[in-house]
């Protein structure tokens, strides 16, 4: 019987993320710290529920793209790479229908459905992303239902609509991924930054 631990540890992510989205602060960012990100993906499901702001079920892709190294220290007769450090991430995502939450939240647009919408040159804060999906358990070939937890992510508010004549239109909704301190296991004793998680998706 495929599990959680089964699928991740020999297993494909096959499918992209339906995506809830919720404001925070730096307040509830700080707590975090102290928390497994099981834990996180329970405090946003359960007392920070409230603060979701859209539901996306129509990404035709969601990419998480690091880059890296910041710092590279060299030395030696050959000058080889001693020390390296500093990574950034990026998330791109694009979006098959124009939902206006989800514009709202993550594009700066404004609006209402009598005045109709406008795309601004505001900038929105950080918010969480918690993404549903699945893994294909290799052995069994199961589903095996997961979450992504991105922890902090800073949209560029630059919306991107694609019209042409073969397809139909699109939305782009990229930003910087943020990293964040949380405990990365049960027995970790300190906190580790971290851009995101995959957890069991049954434990939520």
């Amino acid at each position: 019987m495929a599990d959680f631990s089964s699928a991740i540890g020999r297993g494909g992510v096959v499918t992209v993320m339906n995506a809830m989205v919720y404001s925070i602060n730096s307040d509830t960012v700080k707590t975090w710290s102290g928390s497994t990100p099981a834990q996180v993906v329970s405090a946003l499901t359960g007392t920070l529920s409230t603060s979701s702001t859209a539901y996306i079920d129509h990404l035709k892709f969601a990419n998480l793209n690091a880059d890296g190294p910041d710092i590279t220290i060299t030395g030696g007769q050959y000058a080889n790479p001693l020390i390296k450090f500093g990574k950034s991430m990026r998330c791109e995502m694009q979006a098959a229908l124009c939902d206006i939450n989800a514009l709202k939240a993550l594009g700066g647009v404004e609006g209402n459905d009598t005045d109709g919408y406008s795309v601004t040159d505001k900038f929105p804060g950080p918010v969480a992303i918690l993404g549903d999906t699945f893994i294909i358990d290799q052995a069994t070939g199961d589903q095996v239902d997961a979450k992504i937890i991105v922890y902090q992510f800073l949209p560029d508010a630059i919306i991107s609509l694609t019209q042409d004549e073969a397809t139909a239109a699109t939305f782009d909704m990229n930003g910087d991924v943020l990293s964040v301190k949380v405990l990365s296991t049960s027995t970790a004793t300190r906190p580790s930054a971290a851009f995101y998680s995959i957890v069991d998706g049954s434990a939520a």
